[in-house]
């Protein structure tokens, strides 16, 4: 179809006109935008410089919780040196990491915040003691070992609670949380079978490990492919000596081929007091 034309002449104008409508209605839309992000960036401008990102008042915006032997006084003081800037800079992680290297600390978490107004949340998870530790028996313990196998000193927390069970070894004792699991482990078993509390396993010489209960000396000799064959045979050695039981004194597991043991000839102080 052809068209005349006067036509084709209104219909190429109307065309015209539609794109220089939809054009500037683009052009309109594009500086509301530019204008509305001039407004956003200046308004952020603002509050950020006159927002006090500053912390002023270490006890009240320092917030500590779940610290029961680590002082909060000095958590905070640990702290004060990374805050002494914006609140923005700093970085989180490095004050948990600053936290987990005090001895007591196991984990720490810490959290920024701005409103209502500029604070830190710190919140610690310490390490549970398991043992005390002790070059010597008759020796004063000043160390204490965690249950993950941190050693802490009595001397810096002297607050830490002071578990019973009493640990003879040197103090560069390496100790991780699993080994720890498979001593209690070890430890539950004799005291269960001799019905008496333990009151320190000596580890100081690896070859010739001894476990002390209220009465009894038990040898385990070393920790090697027998030594739970060896431990094992503990319950039927205390059943076939029954009846000397309240005169056992030593006991010793570290051999294969025999089980040396020791009667006392006197009683017990507790038998002695109940006759």
């Amino acid at each position: 179809m052809v068209l005349d034309y006067e036509v084709r002449q209104e219909w190429i104008k109307n065309r015209r006109l539609l794109r220089k409508q939809s054009k500037e209605a683009s052009d309109r839309r594009k500086i509301l935008k530019l204008f509305f992000t001039l407004i956003l960036l200046v308004v952020s401008l603002y509050g950020f410089s006159r927002e006090p990102w500053y912390i002023n008042n270490y006890d009240k915006d320092i917030i500590v919780s779940g610290n029961h032997v680590l002082e909060t006084s000095l958590v905070r003081q640990l702290v004060c040196p990374f805050i002494e800037k914006p609140l923005y800079q700093v970085n989180p992680k490095f004050i948990e990491d600053k936290l987990m290297s005090v001895s007591v600390v196991n984990h720490a978490f810490v959290r920024r915040y701005i409103i209502p107004r500029p604070k830190l949340e710190i919140f610690i998870w310490e390490e549970f003691p398991w043992a005390q530790l002790s070059q010597k028996s008759d020796q004063t313990p000043n160390l204490i070992i965690s249950q993950t196998g941190r050693i802490i000193s009595l001397k810096n927390f002297p607050k830490i609670e002071k578990p019973e069970l009493l640990i003879i070894a040197n103090n560069n004792l390496n100790l991780n949380a699993t080994q720890i699991n498979k001593w209690q482990s070890i430890l539950n078993f004799i005291s269960t079978q001799t019905k008496s509390q333990i009151n320190y396993l000596d580890i100081s010489n690896p070859f010739d490990i001894r476990v002390q209960t209220a009465s009894l000396n038990i040898k385990l000799g070393s920790i090697d492919n027998t030594f739970q064959r060896r431990l094992l045979r503990l319950p039927s050695v205390l059943a076939g000596i029954k009846e000397y039981a309240d005169k056992l004194v030593y006991l010793d597991l570290s051999l294969d081929s025999n089980i040396p043991v020791k009667i006392s000839q006197k009683l017990p102080k507790t038998k002695l007091e109940e006759e």
